[in-house]
């Protein structure tokens, strides 16, 4: 009776194990990378509003920034502008009491004064008369 040929099975038998395991993990592998690709698709939507978050909030932390400069300014310009609105309080106090003064003043003035009468009669003389001189001047030679 021949002897049966194990030696060679065994091998044969532990190839075809490894090319069926190596087709099934190359199956699983591209199973698991189409998940993949389906679950970033569904994410990207998210990441995209992510992004324009991020940016919208960059351009209001500008907007934010530019209105507290903008208001540090306005502060300034007020605190001059009441120093100014100071100055000017007291000179128009002065102004009152200047004008209360005057008015009593007027108020104390008569109310009518008497003028000399004027003459009836006016004079005009017809020809003017040169003044007499008796001074020389030394350019005539004289």
């Amino acid at each position: 009776m021949a002897q049966p040929r194990t030696g060679v099975h065994v091998p044969l038998l532990a190839v075809a194990s490894v090319g069926i395991y190596a087709v099934s993990l190359s199956g699983v592998a591209l199973l698991q990378a189409q998940h993949d690709r389906a679950i970033a698709a569904e994410r990207q939507p998210l990441l995209d509003a992510v992004a324009r978050t991020a940016a919208e909030r960059s351009v209001t932390q500008n907007a934010i920034r530019r209105a507290a400069d903008a208001l540090v300014g306005a502060s300034d310009r007020y605190s001059t502008t009441l120093d100014a609105s100071s100055q000017l309080d007291a000179a128009l106090a002065a102004l009152a009491v200047q004008v209360a003064e005057t008015t009593g003043a007027a108020a104390r003035l008569p109310t009518s004064v008497a003028l000399p009468a004027a003459p009836a009669r006016v004079v005009v003389q017809s020809a003017a008369v040169a003044p007499a001189v008796q001074a020389t001047t030394g350019a005539s030679g004289k």
